[in-house]
């Protein structure tokens, strides 16, 4: 484990708490894993450069959307919602992930995040995994060469 995988999964974690009142449950209690149907990625560019890729299971997909909507729980958000609050799930948590890994007093500039048909095929230089009663989220960061993790206070 590095230490980004430490980072990402603290700032998914709390992210995941904040933004979409989700509480997190042992990996083992989380439903079954399997094929994600929907992945978001976010690049940002400032002092370090990268790429966050998020992936997530059908059910946390569904349930996220449906918390940042505010959605009844008979109310199933639509393929358009669900994509949306992913891609917002994952700029929140690159937004929170960037000043933990460069200090708060640093300039990102982040693009906006895109759905993406799959994971990049090449080792991430940090990756987590998180679970909720609704699913898994798996994270997974690719920084550009030179990108180095400096401890920040």
């Amino acid at each position: 484990m590095t230490n980004y995988d430490s980072i990402l999964r603290d700032v998914a974690a709390r992210t995941l708490e904040g933004l979409a009142m989700m509480f997190l449950v042992p990996p083992d209690e989380a439903p079954a894993r399997g094929r994600a149907v929907l992945c978001a990625g976010v690049a940002f560019s400032g002092p370090l450069q990268g790429r966050l890729v998020l992936e997530a299971c059908p059910g946390l997909v569904r349930s996220l959307a449906g918390n940042m909507l505010g959605l009844e729980d008979h109310q199933n958000p639509s393929q358009q919602q669900q994509g949306d609050a992913l891609k917002e799930l994952a700029n929140v948590v690159c937004g929170n992930l960037l000043p933990e890994l460069a200090g708060d007093r640093e300039v990102f500039h982040l693009d906006a995040p895109e759905l993406t048909a799959r994971v990049p095929t090449e080792a991430a230089d940090g990756q987590a995994e998180v679970a909720a009663d609704a699913g898994w989220l798996r994270l997974r960061l690719y920084m550009k060469q030179g990108a180095l993790l400096e401890a920040t206070p």
